[in-house]
C-alpha cells in the first residue's frame, strides 16, 4: 500500500502496519500509516524505552504479555541481597518465575593463624557441580602470586590443598535463607511515558481527522517525536513540552473515570488500552497508568460522527479490540 507517512510526511513511500498501542503491551489496533524508516524509529526511541519502565513492566508480567521475543518481562530482574547470621552479604536475583537464584561470588582465599590456606565462595545450591571447577582454577591462580609462592609449597602439596579445599566445599551443608520482604524503589520516567502518550495522540488525530497533518498542532508534536529519533535526544522540560504541545498528563486517573467508565464494562482500566474523542478533546489511558489529554480545535472536527468515537483494546487474548462508536459500545456491552 502506497500513501503519505504521517511522520515524515513523504508521499508515494509503502505503508507499513502500526500498532497504535504498542503490540508488547497487547495493542491489536493496526493502521497502514508509517513508512518502514518511521516506524522502525519510533519502535526503537519512543515504543521501547515506554516498554522498559517498570510500571509497564509489572503490568505485562502480571497480564502475561509476550512481546516480541516470545519472552514475558521479568519486572524484580535487579539484585537484592541478604545478611544470614554470622555471614557475609549474599546477592541474588529472581528468575522468570520469581525463583531466588543466588549469585556466584569469585572465590575468596585467606591464610588463617596457622598459615593455612582457606577459600571461601558462595554459590546457589543448583550450581553446586560448578563449584569443583571454581576451587580449582581459583587456587592454581592464587599459588603462582607472590602471596602463594611464599608458601613454599610443592606441585603436590599444591594439588593436594586443591582436593582438600574441594572435599571441604562438597561438605558443606546448603543454607536456605529466611523468608522476609523485599523493599526497594523503582524510578517511573514519566518523560517517556508522556513520550508514548504523544506519540499515540498525533496516530489518532491523523487517522481521525482530515487536515490535521497540516496543522499547528500537528507541527508541533510531529517535530518533537522526531527530536527524539537519537541516541542524545535535545533535552526537554516535562512541563514547557506539556503547554507547548497543548497535552496534559495525569496520574490520577480516578479523576476520568466519569469518561471511560460507561464505556469499559467489567473491564478495570489496567486490563486496558482507551482513547475517546469527546466534544473538542481527546483523552487516553494506556493499562490504567494515568491518561493524557488533549484539546483539538473543533475546526477539525468536520464529521458528528468523529464525535464519540473510541478506541478500545482488551489487552487479553482474545478480548475486544477496534474503533467503535458509543452506540457501538454499548451494543457490545449489551451482548
Amino acid at each position: 500500500m502506497l500513501g503519505q507517512c504521517i511522520l515524515c510526511l513523504n508521499d508515494g513511500v509503502a505503508l507499513t502496519s502500526e500498532h497504535i498501542f504498542p503490540e508488547s503491551t497487547g495493542g491489536k489496533i493496526c493502521k497502514n500509516i508509517l513508512c518502514q524508516s518511521c516506524n522502525s524509529n519510533l519502535g526503537r526511541f519512543v515504543d521501547a524505552p515506554y516498554l522498559n519502565q517498570f510500571v509497564v513492566q509489572l503490568a505485562r508480567y502480571a497480564n502475561r504479555l509476550e512481546g516480541k521475543t516470545g519472552r514475558i518481562p521479568q519486572p524484580f530482574s535487579d539484585s537484592y541481597s541478604v545478611i544470614l547470621e554470622g555471614e557475609k552479604e549474599i546477592k541474588f536475583k529472581f528468575d522468570a518465575n520469581f525463583k531466588p537464584q543466588i549469585i556466584s561470588s569469585a572465590p575468596e582465599i585467606l591464610l588463617d593463624e596457622n598459615g593455612e590456606v582457606v577459600i571461601s565462595v558462595v554459590v546457589d545450591g543448583a550450581k553446586s557441580a560448578e563449584l569443583p571447577a571454581m576451587i580449582k582454577k581459583a587456587l592454581s591462580r592464587f599459588f603462582k602470586t607472590r602471596e602463594g609462592i611464599a608458601l613454599g609449597l610443592s606441585d603436590e602439596e599444591q594439588e593436594k590443598t586443591i582436593e582438600d579445599e574441594i572435599l571441604k566445599a562438597g561438605n558443606v551443608k546448603s543454607k536456605t535463607s529466611p523468608v522476609g520482604n523485599i523493599q526497594g524503589r523503582h524510578a517511573v520516567e514519566y518523560k517517556k511515558i508522556y513520550l508514548e502518550y504523544v506519540k499515540v495522540l498525533y496516530e489518532i488525530c491523523c487517522i481521525e481527522f482530515e487536515g490535521f497533518r497540516e496543522s499547528n498542532s500537528a507541527t508541533l508534536m510531529r517535530d518533537f517525536l522526531i527530536q527524539q529519533f537519537s541516541n542524545s535526544p535535545l533535552h526537554w522540560d516535562f512541563e514547557d513540552m506539556a503547554i507547548k504541545l497543548g497535552i496534559s498528563f495525569d496520574t490520577k486517573i480516578a479523576n476520568w473515570l466519569p469518561v471511560f467508565k460507561p464505556l469499559i464494562c467489567e473491564k478495570s482500566l489496567d486490563s486496558l488500552h482507551i482513547a475517546v474523542i469527546h466534544s473538542n478533546f481527546l483523552i487516553c489511558s494506556m493499562l490504567g497508568f494515568g491518561c493524557a489529554f488533549m484539546k483539538v480545535d473543533k475546526q477539525l472536527i468536520n464529521d458528528v460522527e468523529q464525535v464519540g468515537r473510541v478506541y478500545l483494546n482488551e489487552i487479553d487474548k482474545g478480548g475486544k479490540a477496534g474503533i467503535f462508536s458509543y452506540h457501538e459500545i454499548m451494543a457490545l456491552k449489551e451482548i
